[in-house]
Protein backbone atom coordinates (compact mmCIF):
# COMPACT_ATOMS: atom_id res chain seq x y z
CA UNK A 1 0.00 0.00 0.00
CA UNK A 2 1.46 3.50 -0.42
CA UNK A 3 0.95 7.01 1.83
CA UNK A 4 -2.25 7.58 0.24
CA UNK A 5 -5.75 7.18 2.28
CA UNK A 6 -9.52 8.32 1.54
CA UNK A 7 -8.38 12.27 1.84
CA UNK A 8 -4.81 12.10 0.47
CA UNK A 9 -1.61 11.20 1.42
CA UNK A 10 -0.73 11.39 5.40
CA UNK A 11 2.51 10.61 6.90
CA UNK A 12 2.01 7.85 9.01
CA UNK A 13 1.13 5.60 6.48
CA UNK A 14 4.57 5.79 4.86
CA UNK A 15 5.01 2.71 7.03
CA UNK A 16 3.40 -0.01 4.15
CA UNK A 17 6.23 0.24 1.88
CA UNK A 18 8.77 0.92 3.90
CA UNK A 19 7.93 -2.52 6.03
CA UNK A 20 7.52 -4.36 2.56
CA UNK A 21 10.91 -3.22 1.20
CA UNK A 22 12.42 -4.30 4.85
CA UNK A 23 10.71 -7.55 4.13
CA UNK A 24 11.80 -7.73 0.80
CA UNK A 25 15.72 -7.04 1.81
CA UNK A 26 15.74 -8.55 5.12
CA UNK A 27 13.57 -11.26 5.74
CA UNK A 28 12.91 -13.42 2.04
CA UNK A 29 15.43 -16.41 1.81
CA UNK A 30 18.05 -15.37 -1.14
CA UNK A 31 16.08 -18.73 -3.24
CA UNK A 32 13.18 -16.87 -3.15
CA UNK A 33 12.66 -14.46 -6.61
CA UNK A 34 10.58 -11.62 -4.87
CA UNK A 35 8.46 -9.58 -7.42
CA UNK A 36 7.10 -6.46 -5.86
CA UNK A 37 4.09 -4.32 -6.43
CA UNK A 38 4.05 -1.08 -4.80
CA UNK A 39 1.36 0.46 -5.64
CA UNK A 40 2.58 4.33 -4.98
CA UNK A 41 4.90 3.91 -8.35
CA UNK A 42 1.77 2.79 -10.46
CA UNK A 43 0.02 5.68 -12.49
CA UNK A 44 -3.01 6.90 -10.56
CA UNK A 45 -6.69 7.35 -12.56
CA UNK A 46 -10.00 7.72 -11.01
CA UNK A 47 -13.39 5.68 -10.86
CA UNK A 48 -16.07 7.17 -13.27
CA UNK A 49 -18.77 6.82 -10.63
CA UNK A 50 -16.97 7.13 -7.16
CA UNK A 51 -14.19 9.54 -8.50
CA UNK A 52 -12.26 6.90 -5.97
CA UNK A 53 -8.70 6.71 -6.81
CA UNK A 54 -7.35 3.40 -8.79
CA UNK A 55 -4.21 1.82 -9.83
CA UNK A 56 -5.15 -0.44 -13.11
CA UNK A 57 -1.53 -0.87 -13.78
CA UNK A 58 -0.71 -2.68 -10.11
CA UNK A 59 -3.85 -4.81 -10.00
CA UNK A 60 -3.01 -5.73 -13.77
CA UNK A 61 0.59 -6.84 -12.26
CA UNK A 62 -0.95 -8.55 -9.08
CA UNK A 63 -3.09 -10.71 -11.11
CA UNK A 64 -0.81 -11.43 -13.61
CA UNK A 65 1.85 -12.92 -10.54
CA UNK A 66 -0.96 -14.66 -9.11
CA UNK A 67 -2.35 -16.25 -12.41
CA UNK A 68 1.29 -17.60 -12.41
CA UNK A 69 0.97 -19.67 -9.61
CA UNK A 70 3.20 -17.61 -6.88
CA UNK A 71 4.28 -19.50 -4.02
CA UNK A 72 3.11 -16.79 -1.63
CA UNK A 73 1.16 -13.53 -2.51
CA UNK A 74 1.83 -10.66 0.54
CA UNK A 75 0.51 -7.24 1.41
CA UNK A 76 0.57 -4.85 3.77
CA UNK A 77 -1.41 -1.96 3.98
CA UNK A 78 -5.30 -1.05 4.56
CA UNK A 79 -8.04 -3.87 4.04
CA UNK A 80 -11.21 -4.76 4.60
CA UNK A 81 -13.03 -8.00 4.41
CA UNK A 82 -13.16 -7.70 0.29
CA UNK A 83 -10.73 -5.00 -0.56
CA UNK A 84 -7.04 -4.16 -0.55
CA UNK A 85 -5.94 -0.46 -0.22
CA UNK A 86 -7.99 2.43 -1.00
CA UNK A 87 -7.19 2.25 -4.77
CA UNK A 88 -9.02 -0.83 -4.13
CA UNK A 89 -5.74 -2.88 -6.12
CA UNK A 90 -7.45 -6.27 -5.16
CA UNK A 91 -11.81 -6.37 -5.23
CA UNK A 92 -13.04 -9.77 -4.90
CA UNK A 93 -16.47 -9.01 -6.69
CA UNK A 94 -14.13 -7.08 -9.89
CA UNK A 95 -11.24 -9.90 -9.70
CA UNK A 96 -12.21 -12.84 -8.38
CA UNK A 97 -13.66 -13.71 -11.94
CA UNK A 98 -10.18 -12.97 -13.46
CA UNK A 99 -8.41 -15.39 -10.83
CA UNK A 100 -7.15 -18.67 -12.04
CA UNK A 101 -3.69 -20.18 -10.90
CA UNK A 102 -4.46 -23.66 -12.31
CA UNK A 103 -3.33 -26.17 -10.18
CA UNK A 104 -0.19 -23.76 -8.48
CA UNK A 105 -2.72 -21.89 -6.17
CA UNK A 106 -1.13 -19.55 -4.05
CA UNK A 107 -1.01 -19.16 -0.38
CA UNK A 108 -2.00 -15.66 0.94
CA UNK A 109 -0.73 -13.44 4.08
CA UNK A 110 -2.63 -10.17 4.49
CA UNK A 111 -1.19 -7.99 7.06
CA UNK A 112 -3.89 -5.68 6.95
CA UNK A 113 -7.13 -5.70 8.50
CA UNK A 114 -10.30 -7.74 8.07
CA UNK A 115 -9.67 -8.92 5.16
CA UNK A 116 -10.42 -12.48 6.87
CA UNK A 117 -13.38 -11.67 8.66
CA UNK A 118 -15.23 -15.11 8.65
CA UNK A 119 -18.07 -15.07 11.08
CA UNK A 120 -20.95 -13.39 8.90
CA UNK A 121 -22.87 -16.31 7.39
CA UNK A 122 -24.69 -13.99 5.17
CA UNK A 123 -21.37 -12.09 3.53
CA UNK A 124 -18.40 -13.90 2.76
CA UNK A 125 -14.73 -12.68 2.89
CA UNK A 126 -12.51 -12.40 0.02
CA UNK A 127 -10.20 -15.58 1.67
CA UNK A 128 -13.44 -17.80 2.13
CA UNK A 129 -13.80 -17.35 -1.62
CA UNK A 130 -10.58 -17.79 -2.64
CA UNK A 131 -10.27 -20.91 -1.14
CA UNK A 132 -13.63 -22.96 -2.87
CA UNK A 133 -12.82 -20.95 -5.84
CA UNK A 134 -10.76 -23.49 -8.32
CA UNK A 135 -6.98 -21.81 -9.16
CA UNK A 136 -7.85 -19.80 -6.07
CA UNK A 137 -5.53 -20.42 -2.84
CA UNK A 138 -4.42 -23.47 -1.17
CA UNK A 139 -4.14 -21.22 1.98
CA UNK A 140 -4.70 -17.75 4.02
CA UNK A 141 -3.75 -16.23 6.82
CA UNK A 142 -5.52 -13.32 7.73
CA UNK A 143 -7.09 -11.21 10.58
CA UNK A 144 -10.62 -11.29 11.06
CA UNK A 145 -10.56 -7.99 12.95
CA UNK A 146 -8.98 -4.79 12.68
CA UNK A 147 -5.33 -4.58 13.60
CA UNK A 148 -2.60 -1.90 13.46
CA UNK A 149 0.35 -1.79 11.16
CA UNK A 150 3.31 -1.90 13.39
CA UNK A 151 1.94 -5.59 15.00
CA UNK A 152 1.34 -6.86 11.46
CA UNK A 153 4.56 -6.18 10.16
CA UNK A 154 5.80 -7.80 13.46
CA UNK A 155 3.36 -10.98 13.01
CA UNK A 156 4.23 -11.21 9.27
CA UNK A 157 7.82 -11.15 9.89
CA UNK A 158 8.05 -14.11 13.07
CA UNK A 159 5.27 -15.90 10.37
CA UNK A 160 7.84 -15.64 7.35
CA UNK A 161 10.81 -16.61 9.75
CA UNK A 162 9.50 -19.47 10.66
CA UNK A 163 7.65 -21.22 7.29
CA UNK A 164 10.70 -20.33 5.05
CA UNK A 165 12.87 -22.46 7.45
CA UNK A 166 13.65 -25.50 5.51
CA UNK A 167 15.22 -27.64 8.44
CA UNK A 168 12.75 -27.11 10.50
CA UNK A 169 10.10 -27.86 7.89
CA UNK A 170 6.76 -26.59 10.11
CA UNK A 171 3.14 -26.60 8.35
CA UNK A 172 1.64 -22.85 7.93
CA UNK A 173 -0.44 -23.85 10.86
CA UNK A 174 2.31 -24.20 13.05
CA UNK A 175 4.30 -21.01 11.79
CA UNK A 176 1.26 -19.13 12.55
CA UNK A 177 1.02 -20.47 15.87
CA UNK A 178 4.59 -19.63 17.05
CA UNK A 179 4.28 -15.97 15.07
CA UNK A 180 1.14 -15.22 17.37
CA UNK A 181 3.87 -16.92 20.99
CA UNK A 182 6.00 -14.80 19.83
CA UNK A 183 4.23 -11.73 19.54
CA UNK A 184 1.59 -11.50 21.71
CA UNK A 185 0.29 -7.30 20.62
CA UNK A 186 -3.39 -7.65 20.94
CA UNK A 187 -4.53 -7.36 17.82
CA UNK A 188 -2.05 -10.37 16.57
CA UNK A 189 -4.60 -12.91 18.29
CA UNK A 190 -7.44 -11.96 15.53
CA UNK A 191 -5.09 -13.86 12.97
CA UNK A 192 -6.54 -17.17 11.30
CA UNK A 193 -5.55 -19.70 9.30
CA UNK A 194 -8.00 -20.54 6.17
CA UNK A 195 -6.93 -23.72 4.49
CA UNK A 196 -5.73 -26.97 6.16
CA UNK A 197 -3.25 -25.79 8.78
CA UNK A 198 -0.87 -29.12 8.39
CA UNK A 199 -0.20 -27.54 4.92
CA UNK A 200 3.77 -27.29 4.29
CA UNK A 201 4.47 -24.42 1.65
CA UNK A 202 6.20 -25.98 -1.61
CA UNK A 203 10.02 -25.62 -0.63
CA UNK A 204 12.57 -27.64 -2.02
CA UNK A 205 14.45 -30.34 0.34
CA UNK A 206 17.31 -30.33 -1.37
CA UNK A 207 20.25 -27.03 -2.49
CA UNK A 208 21.40 -26.17 -5.84
CA UNK A 209 25.07 -24.97 -5.63
CA UNK A 210 26.68 -22.62 -8.40
CA UNK A 211 29.85 -24.11 -9.03
CA UNK A 212 31.21 -22.31 -12.02
CA UNK A 213 30.93 -19.17 -14.17
CA UNK A 214 32.88 -19.38 -17.35
CA UNK A 215 34.03 -16.67 -18.75
CA UNK A 216 33.84 -15.03 -14.78
CA UNK A 217 33.06 -11.62 -16.46
CA UNK A 218 29.99 -12.18 -19.00
CA UNK A 219 30.31 -10.35 -21.80
CA UNK A 220 27.43 -8.57 -23.95
CA UNK A 221 27.02 -11.07 -26.92
CA UNK A 222 29.46 -13.48 -25.69
CA UNK A 223 28.41 -16.77 -24.79
CA UNK A 224 28.34 -17.75 -21.13
CA UNK A 225 28.48 -20.85 -19.39
CA UNK A 226 26.21 -21.56 -15.80
CA UNK A 227 27.29 -25.16 -13.87
CA UNK A 228 25.87 -25.84 -10.48
CA UNK A 229 25.23 -29.21 -8.89
CA UNK A 230 22.36 -30.37 -6.63
CA UNK A 231 23.14 -31.50 -3.25
CA UNK A 232 21.47 -32.43 0.02
CA UNK A 233 21.06 -30.61 3.27
CA UNK A 234 24.54 -31.30 4.30
CA UNK A 235 26.18 -30.26 1.29
CA UNK A 236 26.91 -33.87 -0.16
CA UNK A 237 26.95 -33.48 -4.17
CA UNK A 238 23.80 -36.48 -5.47
CA UNK A 239 25.11 -38.35 -7.92
CA UNK A 240 21.88 -40.38 -8.30
CA UNK A 241 19.49 -37.34 -9.13
CA UNK A 242 18.24 -37.33 -12.54
CA UNK A 243 15.86 -34.29 -13.99
CA UNK A 244 15.72 -30.83 -14.64
CA UNK A 245 16.19 -27.62 -13.63
CA UNK A 246 15.43 -24.20 -14.34
CA UNK A 247 18.67 -21.90 -14.40
CA UNK A 248 17.59 -17.37 -14.39
CA UNK A 249 20.52 -15.69 -14.99
CA UNK A 250 19.73 -11.71 -13.78
CA UNK A 251 21.72 -8.50 -14.05
CA UNK A 252 22.46 -6.15 -11.20
CA UNK A 253 19.66 -4.79 -9.49
CA UNK A 254 18.41 -1.62 -10.06
CA UNK A 255 18.25 0.88 -6.89
CA UNK A 256 14.90 3.22 -7.71
CA UNK A 257 13.59 6.20 -5.09
CA UNK A 258 9.92 6.56 -4.18
CA UNK A 259 9.06 10.07 -3.34
CA UNK A 260 6.84 10.45 0.09
CA UNK A 261 3.76 13.34 -0.76
CA UNK A 262 2.57 15.34 2.34
CA UNK A 263 -0.62 15.98 3.61
CA UNK A 264 -0.50 19.28 1.49
CA UNK A 265 0.81 17.29 -1.41
CA UNK A 266 3.91 18.36 -1.31
CA UNK A 267 7.22 15.68 -1.21
CA UNK A 268 7.52 14.88 1.80
CA UNK A 269 10.08 12.29 2.29
CA UNK A 270 11.60 9.45 0.56
CA UNK A 271 12.56 5.63 0.39
CA UNK A 272 14.62 4.07 -2.01
CA UNK A 273 13.99 0.48 -2.71
CA UNK A 274 15.69 -2.44 -5.21
CA UNK A 275 14.01 -4.20 -8.21
CA UNK A 276 15.58 -6.94 -9.58
CA UNK A 277 18.13 -6.38 -12.35
CA UNK A 278 16.77 -8.16 -16.14
CA UNK A 279 17.04 -11.38 -17.10
CA UNK A 280 19.96 -12.55 -18.96
CA UNK A 281 18.37 -16.05 -19.69
CA UNK A 282 15.65 -18.22 -18.18
CA UNK A 283 15.63 -21.90 -19.52
CA UNK A 284 14.93 -25.47 -18.67
CA UNK A 285 18.86 -27.74 -18.53
CA UNK A 286 19.28 -31.64 -17.95
CA UNK A 287 20.38 -32.44 -14.81
CA UNK A 288 22.36 -35.64 -15.04
CA UNK A 289 24.40 -37.33 -12.16
CA UNK A 290 23.39 -34.45 -10.61
CA UNK A 291 25.03 -31.84 -12.16
CA UNK A 292 24.01 -29.17 -14.91
CA UNK A 293 24.75 -26.27 -17.19
CA UNK A 294 23.22 -23.77 -19.03
CA UNK A 295 24.53 -22.01 -21.94
CA UNK A 296 23.50 -18.37 -23.48
CA UNK A 297 24.26 -15.39 -25.04
CA UNK A 298 24.53 -12.61 -22.95
CA UNK A 299 22.51 -9.93 -24.26
CA UNK A 300 23.55 -6.45 -25.75
CA UNK A 301 21.54 -4.42 -22.94
CA UNK A 302 23.39 -5.45 -19.82
CA UNK A 303 24.80 -2.51 -17.35
CA UNK A 304 28.11 -2.96 -18.29
CA UNK A 305 30.52 -3.24 -15.70
CA UNK A 306 28.33 -3.57 -12.70
CA UNK A 307 29.19 -6.56 -9.96
CA UNK A 308 26.00 -8.08 -8.55
CA UNK A 309 24.46 -10.13 -10.76
CA UNK A 310 22.11 -13.15 -9.71
CA UNK A 311 21.78 -16.89 -10.60
CA UNK A 312 18.86 -19.00 -9.09
CA UNK A 313 18.58 -22.45 -10.22
CA UNK A 314 15.73 -24.81 -9.07
CA UNK A 315 15.69 -28.66 -9.91
CA UNK A 316 13.30 -31.40 -10.13
CA UNK A 317 12.40 -34.46 -11.21
CA UNK A 318 9.19 -36.84 -10.27
CA UNK A 319 10.75 -37.90 -6.52
CA UNK A 320 12.27 -34.32 -5.17
CA UNK A 321 13.16 -30.66 -5.62
CA UNK A 322 16.19 -28.40 -5.20
CA UNK A 323 17.00 -24.49 -4.89
CA UNK A 324 19.68 -21.85 -5.02
CA UNK A 325 20.97 -18.58 -5.34
CA UNK A 326 24.28 -17.00 -6.02
CA UNK A 327 25.01 -13.27 -6.18
CA UNK A 328 28.04 -11.51 -7.01
CA UNK A 329 27.86 -12.38 -10.91
CA UNK A 330 30.40 -9.92 -12.95
CA UNK A 331 29.75 -8.08 -16.28
CA UNK A 332 32.18 -7.24 -18.18
CA UNK A 333 33.17 -3.32 -19.43
CA UNK A 334 33.44 -4.91 -22.93
CA UNK A 335 31.24 -6.30 -25.69
CA UNK A 336 31.63 -8.90 -28.20
CA UNK A 337 31.53 -7.88 -31.71
CA UNK A 338 28.18 -9.43 -33.45
CA UNK A 339 27.68 -10.09 -36.94
CA UNK A 340 23.62 -10.89 -36.49
CA UNK A 341 21.13 -8.77 -38.14
CA UNK A 342 18.29 -11.14 -38.63
CA UNK A 343 15.71 -10.36 -36.20
CA UNK A 344 14.04 -13.71 -34.49
CA UNK A 345 11.18 -16.26 -35.87
CA UNK A 346 7.63 -15.95 -34.12
CA UNK A 347 5.12 -18.33 -34.08
CA UNK A 348 1.32 -17.85 -32.63
CA UNK A 349 -0.94 -19.63 -31.64
CA UNK A 350 -4.26 -19.83 -29.38
CA UNK A 351 -4.54 -22.86 -26.78
CA UNK A 352 -3.03 -25.24 -29.15
CA UNK A 353 -0.73 -25.69 -32.17
CA UNK A 354 -2.92 -26.72 -34.52
CA UNK A 355 -4.57 -23.10 -34.46
CA UNK A 356 -4.61 -20.95 -37.74
CA UNK A 357 -5.07 -17.13 -38.30
CA UNK A 358 -8.47 -16.43 -38.18
CA UNK A 359 -9.57 -19.19 -36.29
CA UNK A 360 -12.45 -19.44 -33.05
CA UNK A 361 -11.19 -18.92 -29.38
CA UNK A 362 -13.10 -18.44 -26.18
CA UNK A 363 -13.05 -15.16 -24.17
CA UNK A 364 -10.56 -16.20 -22.36
CA UNK A 365 -7.96 -18.37 -24.45
CA UNK A 366 -4.19 -19.09 -23.51
CA UNK A 367 -1.86 -16.96 -26.41
CA UNK A 368 1.11 -19.53 -27.08
CA UNK A 369 4.13 -17.23 -28.44
CA UNK A 370 7.12 -19.39 -29.86
CA UNK A 371 11.04 -17.23 -30.34
CA UNK A 372 13.72 -18.78 -32.26
CA UNK A 373 16.94 -16.98 -33.21
CA UNK A 374 20.43 -17.61 -33.07
CA UNK A 375 21.45 -14.98 -30.92
CA UNK A 376 18.62 -15.49 -28.33
CA UNK A 377 16.00 -13.55 -27.05
CA UNK A 378 16.24 -10.37 -25.69
CA UNK A 379 14.12 -10.89 -21.77
CA UNK A 380 16.15 -7.96 -19.86
CA UNK A 381 13.11 -5.97 -19.94
CA UNK A 382 14.73 -2.59 -21.30
CA UNK A 383 12.23 -0.12 -22.26
CA UNK A 384 11.45 -1.07 -26.00
CA UNK A 385 12.61 -4.38 -25.70
CA UNK A 386 9.77 -6.74 -24.28
CA UNK A 387 8.24 -9.58 -25.57
CA UNK A 388 4.76 -7.47 -26.50
CA UNK A 389 1.17 -8.53 -27.43
CA UNK A 390 -1.37 -5.76 -28.66
CA UNK A 391 -4.49 -6.68 -29.04
CA UNK A 392 -6.17 -3.74 -31.71
CA UNK A 393 -3.98 -1.59 -31.64
CA UNK A 394 -4.16 -0.95 -28.06
CA UNK A 395 -4.14 -3.37 -25.35
CA UNK A 396 -0.69 -4.71 -24.50
CA UNK A 397 0.95 -7.39 -22.78
CA UNK A 398 3.63 -7.52 -21.55
CA UNK A 399 5.03 -11.50 -21.75
CA UNK A 400 9.22 -11.18 -21.35
CA UNK A 401 8.79 -12.47 -18.04
CA UNK A 402 6.69 -15.83 -19.33
CA UNK A 403 9.42 -16.66 -21.83
CA UNK A 404 11.43 -19.78 -20.68
CA UNK A 405 14.11 -21.36 -23.25
CA UNK A 406 13.16 -24.91 -24.48
CA UNK A 407 15.48 -27.72 -23.15
CA UNK A 408 19.20 -27.32 -23.59
CA UNK A 409 18.47 -24.77 -25.65
CA UNK A 410 19.78 -21.25 -25.56
CA UNK A 411 18.55 -20.19 -29.11
CA UNK A 412 14.71 -21.27 -29.21
CA UNK A 413 11.39 -21.07 -26.52
CA UNK A 414 8.29 -20.26 -25.73
CA UNK A 415 5.83 -17.89 -23.52
CA UNK A 416 2.57 -18.34 -22.46
CA UNK A 417 -0.12 -15.98 -21.13
CA UNK A 418 -4.69 -16.85 -20.34
CA UNK A 419 -6.26 -13.81 -21.51
CA UNK A 420 -9.27 -12.82 -19.85
CA UNK A 421 -12.61 -10.94 -20.90
CA UNK A 422 -12.34 -10.97 -24.44
CA UNK A 423 -15.12 -9.06 -26.20
CA UNK A 424 -16.84 -11.54 -28.72
CA UNK A 425 -16.13 -10.47 -32.69
CA UNK A 426 -13.21 -10.12 -34.96
CA UNK A 427 -9.48 -9.20 -32.75
CA UNK A 428 -5.85 -8.17 -34.70
CA UNK A 429 -3.22 -9.13 -32.57
CA UNK A 430 0.65 -8.26 -33.47
CA UNK A 431 3.84 -10.03 -31.50
CA UNK A 432 7.20 -7.72 -31.11
CA UNK A 433 10.13 -9.23 -30.10
CA UNK A 434 13.62 -8.27 -30.11
CA UNK A 435 16.73 -10.86 -29.96
CA UNK A 436 20.19 -10.40 -27.89
CA UNK A 437 21.70 -8.29 -30.67
CA UNK A 438 18.33 -5.93 -30.56
CA UNK A 439 17.14 -6.78 -33.98
CA UNK A 440 13.36 -6.35 -33.89
CA UNK A 441 10.61 -8.81 -35.30
CA UNK A 442 7.02 -8.08 -35.19
CA UNK A 443 3.68 -10.34 -36.74
CA UNK A 444 0.27 -9.91 -37.24
CA UNK A 445 -2.59 -12.21 -36.91
CA UNK A 446 -6.46 -12.24 -36.30
CA UNK A 447 -8.74 -14.32 -34.38
CA UNK A 448 -12.42 -14.37 -33.65
CA UNK A 449 -13.57 -14.74 -30.23
CA UNK A 450 -16.91 -16.64 -29.92
CA UNK A 451 -20.38 -15.22 -27.58
CA UNK A 452 -20.87 -17.51 -25.43
CA UNK A 453 -24.16 -16.92 -25.30
CA UNK A 454 -24.86 -17.46 -28.53
CA UNK A 455 -26.39 -21.11 -29.88
CA UNK A 456 -23.82 -23.43 -30.76
CA UNK A 457 -22.74 -23.96 -33.57
CA UNK A 458 -20.61 -27.05 -36.24
CA UNK A 459 -18.74 -25.37 -38.98
CA UNK A 460 -16.10 -26.42 -41.75
CA UNK A 461 -16.88 -30.37 -40.88
CA UNK A 462 -14.51 -32.79 -43.09
CA UNK A 463 -12.40 -36.20 -42.76
CA UNK A 464 -8.82 -36.13 -44.45
CA UNK A 465 -7.52 -38.56 -46.08
CA UNK A 466 -10.73 -38.82 -48.27
CA UNK A 467 -11.01 -41.26 -49.90
CA UNK A 468 -9.06 -43.35 -47.50
CA UNK A 469 -7.31 -47.12 -47.23
CA UNK A 470 -6.93 -47.72 -43.70
CA UNK A 471 -7.82 -44.58 -41.20
CA UNK A 472 -9.10 -41.37 -41.81
CA UNK A 473 -9.49 -38.45 -39.28
CA UNK A 474 -12.28 -35.88 -38.61
CA UNK A 475 -11.67 -32.00 -37.77
CA UNK A 476 -14.78 -29.75 -37.43
CA UNK A 477 -14.84 -25.94 -36.00
CA UNK A 478 -17.06 -25.07 -32.68
CA UNK A 479 -18.61 -22.29 -31.47
CA UNK A 480 -18.53 -23.48 -27.85
CA UNK A 481 -17.14 -26.11 -25.76
CA UNK A 482 -19.67 -28.80 -26.51
CA UNK A 483 -20.01 -32.51 -26.44
CA UNK A 484 -19.12 -34.65 -29.81
CA UNK A 485 -20.87 -37.66 -30.98
CA UNK A 486 -19.27 -39.43 -34.66
CA UNK A 487 -21.61 -41.53 -35.94
CA UNK A 488 -21.21 -43.95 -39.45
CA UNK A 489 -23.84 -45.26 -41.70
CA UNK A 490 -23.53 -47.26 -44.59
CA UNK A 491 -25.24 -45.57 -47.84
CA UNK A 492 -28.35 -47.87 -46.94
CA UNK A 493 -28.72 -45.60 -43.84
CA UNK A 494 -27.60 -48.73 -41.21
CA UNK A 495 -25.11 -47.26 -38.51
CA UNK A 496 -22.01 -49.40 -38.44
CA UNK A 497 -19.73 -47.19 -35.81
CA UNK A 498 -20.13 -44.72 -32.82
CA UNK A 499 -17.22 -42.72 -31.67
CA UNK A 500 -17.58 -40.84 -28.62
CA UNK A 501 -18.49 -38.67 -26.60
CA UNK A 502 -15.59 -36.96 -26.95
CA UNK A 503 -15.28 -33.27 -25.48
CA UNK A 504 -14.78 -30.62 -27.94
CA UNK A 505 -13.47 -27.31 -27.12
CA UNK A 506 -14.49 -24.13 -29.11
CA UNK A 507 -12.38 -23.39 -32.24
CA UNK A 508 -10.99 -25.98 -34.39
CA UNK A 509 -10.91 -29.37 -33.22
CA UNK A 510 -8.38 -31.88 -34.49
CA UNK A 511 -7.62 -35.74 -33.59
CA UNK A 512 -4.88 -34.89 -30.82
CA UNK A 513 -7.48 -32.35 -29.09
CA UNK A 514 -9.84 -34.75 -28.10
CA UNK A 515 -9.90 -35.62 -24.43
CA UNK A 516 -11.62 -38.91 -24.19
CA UNK A 517 -10.92 -40.42 -27.33
CA UNK A 518 -9.66 -40.44 -30.77
CA UNK A 519 -11.16 -38.03 -33.44
CA UNK A 520 -9.32 -40.90 -35.56
CA UNK A 521 -11.40 -43.87 -37.20
CA UNK A 522 -9.73 -47.03 -37.78
CA UNK A 523 -11.94 -48.23 -40.35
CA UNK A 524 -13.43 -50.76 -38.07
CA UNK A 525 -17.36 -51.18 -37.26
CA UNK A 526 -18.75 -51.64 -33.52
CA UNK A 527 -17.82 -55.12 -34.15
CA UNK A 528 -14.07 -54.71 -34.81
CA UNK A 529 -14.57 -55.96 -37.92
CA UNK A 530 -13.17 -53.98 -41.60
CA UNK A 531 -15.45 -52.18 -43.55
CA UNK A 532 -16.03 -53.16 -47.26
CA UNK A 533 -14.84 -50.64 -49.82
CA UNK A 534 -17.37 -48.18 -50.78
CA UNK A 535 -19.47 -45.21 -49.75
CA UNK A 536 -20.05 -44.16 -46.40
CA UNK A 537 -22.05 -41.28 -44.40
CA UNK A 538 -21.40 -39.84 -41.03
CA UNK A 539 -23.08 -37.61 -38.75
CA UNK A 540 -21.37 -35.49 -36.27
CA UNK A 541 -23.13 -34.54 -33.38
CA UNK A 542 -22.07 -31.35 -30.47
CA UNK A 543 -23.99 -30.43 -27.49
CA UNK A 544 -23.59 -27.64 -25.57
CA UNK A 545 -23.61 -27.48 -21.57
CA UNK A 546 -26.98 -25.68 -22.37
CA UNK A 547 -28.35 -28.32 -24.02
CA UNK A 548 -28.30 -26.81 -27.34
CA UNK A 549 -27.01 -28.97 -30.25
CA UNK A 550 -26.14 -28.85 -33.74
CA UNK A 551 -25.15 -31.49 -36.07
CA UNK A 552 -23.49 -31.84 -39.84
CA UNK A 553 -23.47 -34.39 -41.90
CA UNK A 554 -20.57 -35.61 -44.33
CA UNK A 555 -19.61 -38.25 -46.77
CA UNK A 556 -16.42 -40.98 -47.22
CA UNK A 557 -15.13 -43.15 -49.52
CA UNK A 558 -13.36 -46.24 -48.15
CA UNK A 559 -10.86 -47.66 -51.00
CA UNK A 560 -8.18 -49.79 -50.11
Amino acid sequence: DDEYVENGPRVSDQIHMQQAEAFATEAAPDFITVKKIYIGTYATTFDAQTGGRRKPGATAALLNEINRGALIVSYIGHGNAHVWAHESVLLDTRDNQLIDSGDRTPFYLAATCSWGHFDRPLNEAHPEQLLVKPGGAIGVVAASRLTNAYSNNRFALAFYERVFDREAGLSAGEALQLAMIDNPDGTNKYYHFFGDPNMKLALPSLDVALTSVDPDSLTALGTARISGEVRDADGVELPDFDGEAVVTVYDSADTLTYTFKGPDGQPHSSMDYQVSGGTLFRGLVSTTAGELNAEFIVPRDVKYGSQNGSVHMYAFNDETDGVGATSGLKISTQSASSTDHTPPEITVYFDHPNWREGDLTTSSPTLFIELDDSSGINLTGEIGHDIRAVIDGDKEIVLTEAFVYDRDSYVKGSAEERLFELEPGLHQLEIWAWDNANNFARTETSFMVVDASQEITLNNVLNWPNPFEDRTSFTFELSTDAEVTIKIFTASGRKIRKIGPLQGRAGFNYPSDAATNSLEWDGLDDYGDPIANGAYLYVIKATSLSGQSDEAVGKLLRIR
